[in-house]
């Protein structure tokens, strides 16, 4: 291991044996090399540009007042100190550093060639200022990380990041966490027991002058991630899950002048609707008895919908490795419907880990940090924004839990759509699903004396014993005093018609995947004795269908002229259209 001092490495500080510092870090021999080689390309790189950049046109004059303003630039370094907002310095450096985070954030450049193109963009304007003969100092002092340039301009999110355990999804701090999982499923439960933490193999074949004191306080004060052992091994977590504070993401929300405007605009709009005609959810009637359109004063009383669901980070194809991560999102509802679902006024509230997702018992454990915060804002915070910047009280409610079946019955304290009391809205059983008659209705106080009677049951097996009868487990949901189980449970459209009937239709009746035969017969024979009961003269025969030539699939002809179709069809701005060679080789398995 040798000491590389490139312009990259040099930003870091190594400690010897003989507790004397210096600028630097371990790296293979190899490797600083590499580092060197990389950056005299660079360099000849822009001895290249530079004669070009010497043949401009005549020089001009040139004012940036850097009497006033350098003498508050050369503070720049200092991140708490605030930049002059009206000084022609501020205003460049501020756009170059605007430009590197839209290479990195829009365009999808990487950190490294980002800091590349940060040491052109400074090496060019030093040498055009040199060439006019105007200051040009501070323009060194934008800083080489787009992680620190993020956090100059305020775009950094405020992120929390908990050690969670990849068995059953408890959440510690990092700074105090256990070697091994302590959670119990109830009072009477063994300890879960899994290991939250394992040895990197990569940091540590490093040199342990790597990890001093001073390092290492300065690793955990950035990362908060890695931790030594007795023989000085650095460990991580297994798993890690991230949330965001719903409270710092509202400063920065209701901070944007546009927010505010809108959310008043569309109330006002709201209430000027004729009462008969209903256009959006603030119209209905459990709305208005559940949650008052404003509040007293200038109370402002936001209303989210939360967003629960997994996917598949390597291509969510319907064959091939299985991995999910979970997504948890708030909406506010109190926007109009063309901004409520923009990715930009999108809370991001936690990202659950991979590979596994949890159960219905476990998925409680990522639910309490966001729950926590909720319970906090349903009683009213002093928040400054766009309208009021000495503070506006802001009260914050869960209107409606939406995504697929499956996170709604996890999320919500329901068992599985398999079980049997299948429903969340009534107590019909399995066995009666083919009479097609409507069960009792759930109330919401019946589904609360349920859950919480689970809760109370000290052990597993009484309380899948109760569950098998009632349906119903606990939810972190429910500790919210507002909360209604039943009539605060929506089912996304994107589950309930794209991935459900339109998936069925296209992979079952229609035959756009390529399986065998007898495969594809006991699909559909599934698929029907779970669905529906066709009588003799139904339109559509299984037998007829299996027995025919095609066996399930489409003729070429048909599918021609079903791609033709689809090219006509009119989709809704937001949807993704169905690929026009859809059922062809190199356009791969259907997603969902």
């Amino acid at each position: 291991m040798e000491v590389c001092t490139c312009p990259k490495c040099r930003q870091y500080t190594i400690t010897n044996s003989n507790g004397h510092t210096r600028q630097g870090l371990f790296v293979h021999r190899t490797t600083r090399s590499r580092h060197w080689a990389r950056f005299s390309q660079e360099d000849n790189e822009i001895s290249k540009i530079l004669p070009k950049l010497s043949r401009k046109s005549t020089p001009q004059t040139i004012d940036f007042s850097a009497d006033k303003v350098h003498s508050q630039i050369s503070d720049f370094e200092d991140e708490t100190e605030s930049l002059p907002e009206r000084s022609t310095e501020f205003e460049i450096l501020s756009l170059i550093m605007h430009l590197i985070m839209w290479l990195h954030l829009v365009c999808g450049l990487s950190k490294l060639n980002c800091q590349t193109a940060r040491d052109y963009i400074v090496e060019i304007f030093e040498t055009v200022s040199r060439r006019f003969g105007f200051d040009h100092k501070f323009i060194s002092s934008i800083p080489h990380d787009v992680r620190t340039i993020s956090k100059r301009l305020n775009l950094q999110p405020s992120l929390e990041q908990y050690v969670c355990c990849p068995k059953c999804f408890s959440l510690y701090d990092i700074e105090i966490a256990p070697d091994d999982c302590g959670y119990q499923a109830s009072s009477k439960s063994q300890p879960c027991g899994a290991g939250l933490f394992k040895t990197n193999t990569f940091l540590g074949s490093l040199k342990p002058e790597l990890f001093s004191d001073s390092q290492k306080k300065k690793q955990i004060h950035h990362q908060g991630l890695i931790r030594l052992t007795r023989q000085r091994q650095p460990r991580v977590p297994n798993s890690i899950f991230v949330t965001q504070s719903v409270t710092q993401w509202l400063k920065w929300f209701l901070s944007l002048r546009i927010v505010e405007e809108c959310i008043d605009q569309w109330a006002h709009e709201l209430e000027a609707e004729d009462s008969d005609f209903i256009c959006d959810v603030a119209q209905g009637t459990v709305w208005k008895k559940l949650f008052p359109l404003k509040g007293a004063g200038s109370e402002l009383c936001l209303r989210f919908s939360m967003f629960i669901d997994w996917f598949n980070p390597l291509k969510n194809k319907l064959a091939g490795k299985q991995s999910s991560i979970g997504l948890i999102a708030l909406n506010c509802l109190n926007l109009p419907p063309r901004l409520r679902y923009q990715t930009k006024y999108t809370c991001l509230a936690g990202l659950i880990p991979s590979p596994n997702q949890p159960t219905m018992i476990t998925i409680n454990n990522v639910l309490i940090p966001l729950v926590n915060e909720l319970y906090e804002l349903n009683r009213g915070s002093l928040i400054p924004t766009s309208k009021y910047p000495r503070g506006r009280k802001i009260t914050v409610k869960l209107a409606t839990l939406v995504g697929d079946i499956v996170a709604v019955h996890k999320a919500a304290g329901f068992k599985s759509h398999s079980a049997t009391k299948f429903c969340s809205w009534c107590d019909l059983n399995a066995s009666d699903r083919h009479k097609m008659a409507l069960g009792r209705p759930r109330t919401g106080r019946k589904v609360l004396d349920a859950a919480r009677s689970w809760k109370d049951t000290p052990s597993e097996f009484s309380r899948e014993k109760l569950a098998m009868r009632t349906g119903i487990r606990w939810s972190e949901l429910n500790r919210l005093p507002y909360w209604d189980p039943v009539v605060n449970v929506a089912l996304g459209v994107m589950h309930n018609w794209f991935e459900g009937v339109l998936q069925h239709h296209f992979i079952s009746r229609w035959g756009f995947d390529y399986i065998n035969i007898s495969q594809e017969h006991d699909n559909l024979e599934a698929a029907e004795t779970f669905q529906e009961s066709p009588g003799e003269d139904s339109e559509m025969s299984i037998d007829k269908e299996i027995n025919n030539e095609a066996s399930g699939y489409l003729t070429e002809d048909i599918k021609r002229r079903i791609r033709e179709r689809i090219c006509k069809v009119i989709v809704p701005k937001g949807v993704t259209r169905i690929p026009p060679l859809v059922g062809k080789s190199q356009i791969g398995k259907l997603k969902a």
